[in-house]
């Protein structure tokens, strides 16, 4: 029978060389997108004190949140980098002194709470890669 030409033969293995070459880079790239995801993901609350959402019947003396990462600490500055703000169900602030950072758990102390109901944590942190984040979230206190 026909046998193909030496020249369609070479054709033929040519198109089969790129196309593996292709999908070699085309993998290739692939992983590189992949493997370097989690080197720009930013922070995130991975745990709090008292815990969000959830209602304690034990006075907090202290707010404690801690971050997937680091947070930066800007050593001899009047300027903090990293704020935890919380009120109570009346409005009124209930954190006090400075925001304390250890590697990547910040904390701040809190006045003698009055009032039974929610209270709101609002907080600003900046991790050591730069990354900012903003959110608050609700805990409830019931004497």
């Amino acid at each position: 029978m026909d046998q193909p030409s030496p020249s369609m033969a070479d054709g033929w293995e040519d198109n089969v060389r790129k196309i593996k070459s292709l999908f070699t880079a085309l993998t290739i790239v692939g992983v590189l997108i992949i493997s370097a995801s989690p080197a720009s993901a930013h922070t995130e609350l991975i745990k709090s004190s008292p815990s969000a959402n959830k209602t304690t019947a034990v006075m907090p003396t202290s707010v404690k949140l801690t971050f997937e990462e680091r947070l930066l600490v800007i050593s001899g500055s009047k300027k903090q980098a990293n704020s935890i703000t919380v009120k109570s169900p009346s409005n009124k602030r209930v954190s006090t002194g400075e925001v304390k950072v250890i590697k990547n758990v910040a904390s701040v102390n809190l006045l003698k709470l009055q009032e039974s109901g929610k209270y709101q944590v609002t907080f600003r942190v900046v991790a050591e890669d730069g990354h900012v984040l903003k959110d608050s979230f609700k805990f409830e206190f019931r004497k």
